[in-house]
C-alpha cells in the first residue's frame, strides 16, 4: 500500500502554483481531488476584490462568506465612478433604481463581510477609477478593523476627485501599525501633514511609496529602511533640502525614473539619510545614475 503524501507536500505545491503561475493552474489543480481542492483554495481565495458599485460579474459575497472567508488574506477595493444618477428615459431611470437597490443590499452585506474577514486581512488596497463619494471611502474605512494589517496601499488615479482623503485616511492610519505604506493621490502632501498632530502615527513604518511632496511633508521616520518616490515636485517646490536625520535608518532610496534634478538635490540629502547605502535614478544636473552605491560616495 502506497504511503499517503505529507500534508506539507501538498501545501508547498499549491503554493509553488500560486507564486510562479497563472491562477489558471490552480484552479486545474483544485479540479484533481478533495486534497488538492482543499489546499488550492487557500492560496485560490487568499486575495479577495471588492467593486463598488456593485458590477454584474461580481462574486455572490453569501458564498464567498460561507466558503472562503476564512482564507482572505488580502484585500483590493476597486471603487468605479457611479453613474445610476446619468439615466435620461423613464426605463432608465427604472433600471437605475434597480441598481441602487442593489448597491444598497449590497453594501449591507458588505458591512457584515468586512468585520468578518477584518482580523485576518494582512494587505488592503483601495483603487480609485474615477469620481468616488467621501461617504463610500468613509464607509469603508469606518467599518474596517484589520488589526493584523501590516501593508497599506491607496491609489486613486484622479488628481482633481480625492480633497477630502485628508479628513478620512489619517484617523484610519492612526488606528492601525503598519510596515509599509502606498500612498498615491492629489494631496497626499495634506495626509501626511494631518498626521503630524500624533508622532506615534507611522513610527513602526519600513516601507514608503508616495509622491515627492509627501516624502518632504512627512513626519519623522525613524524605522524607515526603503523609501520609494514615485513622482516629482508638482506644486510649489521647498527651497531647502530635508533636514538632518528625517529618515535615520534608510537604507535605499528610488527617485523618480526620468525625474528632475531638484527632486533628487532635495530629497537625496546625505546628512538626512546618513545610512543609505543603495540610490536608485540619481540626477545629475542632466545626467541620470539608475543605479549608485553610497558608500563608494562618501569616500570622497
Amino acid at each position: 500500500m502506497p504511503r499517503p503524501i505529507p500534508l506539507e507536500i501538498y501545501r508547498n505545491i499549491a503554493h509553488s502554483l500560486y507564486v510562479d503561475h497563472a491562477k489558471g493552474d490552480l484552479v486545474n489543480l483544485s479540479c484533481t481531488s478533495s486534497a488538492w481542492q482543499a489546499e488550492a483554495e487557500h492560496f485560490l481565495w487568499r486575495d479577495f476584490s471588492l467593486h463598488l458599485p456593485l458590477g454584474p460579474d461580481i462574486v455572490p459575497l453569501p458564498l464567498v462568506r460561507h466558503r472562503f472567508a476564512k482564507y482572505i488574506r488580502s484585500l483590493f477595493f476597486f471603487l468605479w465612478r457611479d453613474d445610476t444618477n446619468t439615466f435620461d428615459s423613464d426605463e432608465d431611470e427604472d433600471e437605475s433604481d434597480k441598481l441602487s437597490r442593489m448597491n444598497k443590499d449590497y453594501r449591507l452585506e458588505m458591512t457584515g463581510f468586512l468585520r468578518e474577514i477584518g482580523p485576518r486581512i494582512r494587505e488592503l488596497t483601495i483603487l480609485s477609477r474615477g469620481n468616488v463619494s467621501f461617504a463610500t471611502i468613509d464607509d469603508i474605512l469606518s467599518t474596517l478593523s484589520v488589526p493584523k494589517m501590516t501593508q497599506f496601499n491607496v491609489l486613486f488615479d484622479s488628481y482633481r476627485d480625492s480633497p477630502w482623503l485628508s479628513e478620512t485616511l489619517p484617523p484610519f492610519l492612526k488606528r492601525h501599525s503598519i510596515k509599509e505604506l502606498t500612498l498615491y493621490a492629489s494631496n497626499t502632501d495634506d495626509i501626511i501633514r494631518a498626521l503630524h498632530e500624533d508622532s506615534n502615527v507611522l513610527q513602526g513604518l519600513e516601507v514608503l511609496r508616495t509622491g515627492a511632496e509627501a516624502v518632504y511633508f512627512s513626519p519623522h521616520l525613524p524605522q524607515v529602511r526603503e523609501l520609494i518616490v514615485q513622482t516629482d515636485f508638482r506644486l510649489a517646490v521647498p527651497i531647502a533640502p530635508l533636514g538632518p536625520s528625517w529618515a535615520p535608518n534608510l537604507k535605499v532610496l528610488y527617485l523618480p525614473l526620468g525625474g528632475e534634478d531638484r527632486t533628487s538635490r532635495l530629497i537625496a540629502n546625505l546628512d538626512s539619510i546618513p545610512l543609505v547605502e543603495e540610490l536608485y535614478n540619481y540626477r545629475f544636473g542632466s545626467e541620470m545614475v539608475h543605479t549608485c552605491i553610497i558608500s563608494i560616495i562618501r569616500l570622497f
